[in-house]
């Protein structure tokens, strides 16, 4: 999950995704949900735009 915090840009999520999430069928069911979860909030956090709403 650390690993995937990291990742600020959908490239660095695809290129985590292609690495980590086969690992997660080697998961208990209720991790790979938690894990799941994360990786499409994650996701969702890098495609909305950039809005600086201090201008």
């Amino acid at each position: 999950m650390g690993e995937l915090a990291l990742q600020d840009d959908s490239e660095g999520l695809l290129a985590w995704a292609k690495i980590s999430l086969p690992l997660k069928n080697t998961l208990l069911e209720a991790d790979a949900w938690v894990l799941e979860a994360a990786y499409q909030k994650r996701f969702e956090e890098a495609a909305l735009p950039d809005i600086n709403l201090a201008d």
